[in-house]
């Protein structure tokens, strides 16, 4: 799949959602969902060979294989709370969309406090 295909399902989905408007919004959702839930199956075999390309950066560069972990997580977080926040806030539910994105950045944040007090302790045993 290249990004012309890529391109072409979104043309085509937005189409269709604009062509559902006239029939209900609840058939503009679902076509939007479906189009998203498409355009994500088809990408995912790229997925897997970043995956292992930043397998092979880590191996390479010795570090331990959590920090790469912890940053796939945090991206994916922050990716999914995007993408639903958007299916939300075309639905017009808009303060439902602000709480994922909120919610989102919240989990992000919770993750990094076991990194940040064990770089503070390093820091600490330097000093």
């Amino acid at each position: 799949m290249n990004i012309f295909t890529v391109a072409a399902v979104g043309l085509i989905g937005t189409f269709f959602a604009v062509f559902m408007r006239k029939m209900g919004d609840e058939y503009r959702v679902c076509v939007s969902i479906f189009c998203v839930c498409a355009l994500l199956i088809a990408i995912f075999p790229y997925f897997s060979e970043l995956l292992a390309q930043i397998l092979s950066f880590s191996k390479l560069s010795g570090t331990d294989i959590e920090n790469f972990t912890f940053l796939l997580k945090a991206v994916g977080i922050g990716y999914i709370s995007q993408f639903s926040s958007d299916i939300c806030a075309d639905a017009g539910e808009n303060a439902i969309a602000s709480k994922i994105e909120f919610a989102g950045r919240i989990c992000i944040l919770a993750m990094t406090v076991p990194v940040v007090s064990s770089l503070v302790e390093m820091i600490g045993k330097m000093l």
